[in-house]
């Protein structure tokens, strides 16, 4: 590596980034939506989704641990299949993770429009000033952003466990039927959607370089993030089922903050705005500054591969962040802020992720023939079931989401790939590389 980030993130740092980025701020709006499609046994659908996404996961945790540098996807499919494949799913995570950036902002506008109305300060203000604090963090370096991170996911995890606390202290057993609304299709459905809260494990593979831990051990971090979150989700989704009658959470499902209504004849509106919406607001927040540091680190890594102008891999000299790629994601969110178009957002980054997921198992295939000598601390198990499994259960979930693209989205994802891959000719063709 021609040039590296610093290596200034602890064990502590790396579980919190995965964890912060994975439960972001729409996990206690949309999750009532899940519940309802299958009753009490969203309990059962996110335990399942857990292990598939476990097995995913071990793609990742090989393929990190023999090559742990900054821009993780990009740099697995290029070396198995060439730089430009590598590029073009690495341009749209980009595209994605930077989108995000801005869904987010828009949670955090929302959060503070129940406290000030928005006729004294209008939404986008505080998504603007959300983007623009949590950019100035990573700006300053991933040790403070690391810092900022760990408070705020401790935040997080405590207001979630203080939810489920407020649930089990009102359980009815009886609460508990329905089991299976729809019966094993809606089972089926609930736990494909229920995976989608398990997107961002990722974010572990992308801090490799920075991570001051012994690189044989960095796949150990990424099991610790998700049984962590796994259990996070149980226990919150038991403590839903068991706290209020299946019908109400039906009732309460497309209101603006469905669970917080849940809580609120126990705890009040103060306990609400304490536990549930706070639990909103640092959601959208961990998620964000998780979705700087991926884009940003995507970036840098394209620049570093001579793909994109040397600019974009400069490091600020005092606090050694990426700072002119960390300005892409800025202006993405920004940007961002400004269009509520959450659901197809959220389309757009699923796609990516899913994506992702089959070419990186791919490549893990790919790598064990046409490189068996590379150096592999860890090795999946149950090889080559694992990756096969991995790619068979993304596609699946491919083929059903990418239906729920809206036309200009599919449009966006095109033009944005044919701008990047311009780009990327030109420069090269201009000897940059």
């Amino acid at each position: 590596m021609s040039l590296s980030l610093r290596k200034e993130v602890g064990l502590l740092g790396l579980v919190a980034f995965g964890v912060g980025t994975i439960i972001g701020g729409d996990y206690l709006v949309v999750n009532s939506f899940i519940i309802a499609s299958t009753g009490a046994s969203v309990v059962l659908a996110y335990m399942l989704a857990g292990v598939l996404i476990l097995v995913v996961a071990l793609n990742y945790c090989e393929l990190m641990v023999a090559m742990p540098y900054a821009g993780a996807e990009y740099v697995y499919i290029s070396e198995a299949f060439g730089s430009t494949a590598g590029f073009i799913l690495g341009w749209l995570a980009v595209l994605g993770w930077s989108i995000a950036i801005g869904i987010n902002g828009i949670v955090i506008g929302d959060f503070m429009s129940v406290y000030i109305p928005e006729a004294v300060v209008p939404r986008w203000v505080w998504s603007v000033i959300s983007v623009v604090v949590v950019w100035y963090l990573n700006h300053r370096g991933i040790r403070l952003a690391s810092l900022a991170e760990v408070i705020t996911t401790l935040g997080l995890v405590f207001a979630l466990l203080a939810y489920a606390f407020v649930g089990f202290t009102h359980m009815e057993v009886s609460n508990l039927t329905p089991f299976f609304v729809n019966g094993f299709s809606g089972f089926l459905y609930a736990t494909a959607f229920a995976t989608l809260f398990y997107l961002g494990f990722n974010m572990v593979a992308q801090l490799a370089e920075e991570a001051k831990i012994p690189r044989r051990e960095l796949w150990k971090v990424i099991i610790y993030v998700i049984v962590g979150v796994a259990l996070v989700l149980v226990i919150t989704n038991l403590s839903t089922v068991l706290m209020a009658p299946y019908s109400s959470i039906v009732n309460v499902a497309s209101s603006e903050w469905p669970l917080s209504v849940l809580l609120k004849p126990f705890i009040g509106d103060l306990g609400v705005a304490l536990v549930t919406l706070f639990a909103v607001f640092l959601g959208a927040l961990t998620t964000m500054m998780g979705c700087y540091v991926v884009s940003a680190r995507f970036i840098f890594a394209f620049a570093r591969g001579g793909l994109l102008p040397k600019t974009f891999m400069k490091l600020h000299p005092k606090y050694g962040s990426p700072y002119v790629a960390l300005l892409v994601g800025l202006g993405a969110g920004l940007i961002g802020s400004f269009i509520r178009r959450l659901i197809d957002y959220a389309s757009l980054l699923v796609v990516m992720s899913l994506v992702a997921f089959i070419l990186v198992a791919l490549s893990l295939m790919w790598l064990r023939r046409k490189k068996p000598n590379l150096e592999r601390p860890f090795k999946v198990p149950l090889y080559p079931i694992t990756p096969v499994a991995t790619m068979v259960f993304a596609s699946i979930l491919l083929v059903a989401f990418i239906t729920e693209l809206s036309f200009d989205m599919v449009v966006l994802i095109i033009a944005w790939l044919v701008l990047g891959y311009l780009i990327m000719k030109l420069y090269t063709r201009k000897g940059g590389g």
